[in-house]
């Protein structure tokens, strides 16, 4: 190749950008399943109801600290004797499960006591987790690009070049994370609200885990020609 054909070549330089850190969740999840049984199936379903309501009386009296409670859609099934669908039926199992979304994770030892303290109610959690728009995301990206421009800038050096253009960036892994928590009520709010509960004696500390934040990008930068002369 001539000198003048070398001279119009763009040299390209490929790098990779990682950046990870551990921040505070944002949130906390708790599954909480409602359930019920009887022999008459309208029984059944009242009793269901009355007890979901319940439920959410309790987690209201936590105010601001719970942010949300949705639910999951509502299941009833027959109940036969010794199990088999051939025998005669017994009775009726219904069940709800409720996620709450709690913000304020200095109620969560307590809440988990007051729901687990009720008749034919299971809890699992807490679960926890970063908004999906949290800034803990952005923030990994931009740190990850960052450290690929440092990288690319190394290995111009090295080569006796500058960088002089971006070609792409492309995302090669994202994961999630975030810090910050909303204010929330007091756990001692909620006293009035439901009295004689195991609560009421014994504490359940519980500790927020930290979330893993993570971002991996891959990126082409052009590069003037080294002056080789």
């Amino acid at each position: 190749m001539s000198a003048s054909a070398a001279a119009t070549v763009t040299p390209t330089v490929a790098v990779r950008g990682h950046w990870t850190a551990e921040v505070p969740p944002e949130v906390a999840r708790v599954h909480v399943s409602v359930g019920a049984r009887h022999g008459d199936r309208a029984l059944v379903l009242r009793e269901l109801t009355r007890r979901v309501e319940q439920t959410r009386e309790v987690l209201a009296g936590y105010g601001a600290a719970v942010e949300s409670v949705e639910n999951a859609p509502l299941w009833i099934r027959p109940h036969f004797k010794g199990d088999k669908p051939t025998e005669r039926v017994t009775g009726y199992i219904a069940e709800m499960q409720l996620t709450v979304t709690i913000v304020d994770f200095t109620v969560v030892g307590d809440l988990l006591l007051r729901l687990a303290d009720r008749d034919m109610v299971s809890i699992e959690g807490p679960f926890w987790s970063l908004r999906q728009d949290s800034d803990a995301h952005r923030r990994a990206r931009t740190e990850a690009v960052r450290e690929a421009r440092r990288c690319a800038e190394e290995y111009a050096t090295a080569a006796g070049s500058r960088l002089t253009g971006l070609v792409e960036i492309a995302d090669t892994g994202l994961s999630l994370a975030a810090d910050g928590m909303s204010p929330g009520a007091e756990a001692g709010q909620f006293r009035a609200a439901s009295i004689g509960s195991v609560a009421d004696e014994v504490g359940f500390a519980v500790e927020p885990v930290a979330q893993t934040v993570h971002a991996s990008i891959e990126a082409r930068f052009t590069l003037a020609q080294p002056d080789f002369t």
